[in-house]
């Protein structure tokens, strides 16, 4: 991307972030991912709509929100990502 920095309004949630690094990098357990996302200011009940540099790695948060009870319906992939957004002419 031409520039740095993230796309208004958004919330931080790194995917490593929702992994059992302590039981070999699985998926930490809903009850601990909920305690991730709801640090970081995300309701999994809302729509949320997840992003990264190319669309790949947050396929894993959005994984992570489904299983802390986030409706397919309402969660997606913005797979051009920062990619994308970051190239975007100036306002």
């Amino acid at each position: 991307a031409r520039q740095a920095g993230h796309i208004p309004g958004a919330a931080s949630v790194p995917y490593k972030r929702l992994l059992d690094t302590e039981r070999g990098g699985g998926f930490l357990p809903a009850e601990r991912m909920r305690a991730v996302f709801r640090d970081a200011g995300v309701d999994p009940a809302r729509p949320a709509l997840c992003y990264c540099n190319g669309g790949v790695a947050s396929t894993a948060v959005l994984f992570g929100l489904w299983q802390c009870g986030g409706r397919l319906g309402r969660l997606g992939n913005y797979d051009g990502s920062w990619g994308e957004w970051g190239n975007r002419p100036a306002d």
